[in-house]
């Protein structure tokens, strides 16, 4: 019995850093989003800026040809910025976006994030 849930532990454990797994699909936007500007495989397509606290899309071709298909259940670049913003990203530039709550060396305040309901007058938090 105990195996079993040693087992499920790990299991889940190992699920968390997949993409398209029940682990990944419960995780917030944000949540992905850093996940993915911190891996080092996708530095050439998009990343933090110098101060940790803005990001940009570098190769958009790429991001929707390699990125937004593994780790979302889509692969449209338009999809991708609408949530963004949805979840309070703004845009401070060509493909760059800042958010108060989103900063590379603090990865737990996204759990702080809410996403924007349709009149941006009631906050709701919603999984991806």
């Amino acid at each position: 019995n105990s195996y079993i849930y040693i087992y499920i532990l790990y299991d889940k454990k190992m699920a968390a850093n997949l993409p398209n797994t029940d682990a990944s699909i419960h995780s917030t936007f944000p949540m992905k989003l850093h996940s993915i500007l911190t891996s080092e495989r996708w530095s050439d397509v998009i990343k933090f800026e110098a101060d940790g606290k803005k990001w940009k899309v570098l190769d958009k071709k790429r991001m929707e040809e390699e990125v937004l298909p593994l780790h979302f259940r889509h692969n449209k670049y338009l999809s991708f910025t609408r949530s963004a913003i949805g979840w309070g990203f703004k845009r401070v530039g060509k493909a760059t976006y800042y958010h108060k709550l989103f900063n590379f060396n603090a990865p737990d305040l996204c759990v702080r994030m809410r996403r924007n309901s349709a009149s941006n007058d009631n906050p709701i938090h919603r999984p991806v």
